[in-house]
């Protein structure tokens, strides 16, 4: 049984090959890696959406976690990022139309609207937000795709 660790080594390699292939980037998961730590990626992202080529990012948090306290939804942007200008942007990468709704991007709106101000400063001081869905389907059925 000299080489059975080595057969069984490369069958599970060509099972995470056989996975990997099947990933596309609105896979949630493949979508974390590819984002990840990834500045430059979110920027060309935010660039070819927003049509601004001089947008700059300043920061980028893959998978941020705003925690709700006392019963209240919590949610979890998949990348949010802050321009030079302090704008925020929340890009959900989004399969399924169910999550696409425009009630849900008013709750990422708001909750980044509460996060973006400490307790004394005033309503003026609210930057702008921006919460952008990349969905799989033309969900307004608008023939954009």
């Amino acid at each position: 049984m000299e080489g059975s660790g080595n057969y069984l080594q490369d069958r599970y390699h060509e099972e995470d090959l056989q996975r990997l292939r099947g990933f596309r980037p609105i896979d949630d998961t493949f979508m974390r890696c590819l984002f990840r730590d990834n500045l430059p990626l979110a920027q060309f992202v935010l660039r070819i959406i927003t049509g601004k080529q001089d947008l700059v990012l300043t920061r980028e948090e893959t998978q941020k976690d705003l925690k709700r306290l006392l019963g209240a939804r919590s949610l979890c942007l998949d990348v949010h990022g802050i321009d030079s200008e302090n704008r925020q942007y929340d890009i959900e990468v989004q399969r399924a139309d169910s999550g696409a709704r425009p009630e849900r991007a008013r709750y990422h709106s708001a909750a980044m609207d509460i996060e973006a101000l400490n307790a004394g400063q005033e309503f003026e001081e609210l930057p702008e937000t921006y919460t952008i869905f990349v969905t799989e389907n033309d969900f307004f059925g608008k023939g954009v795709g």
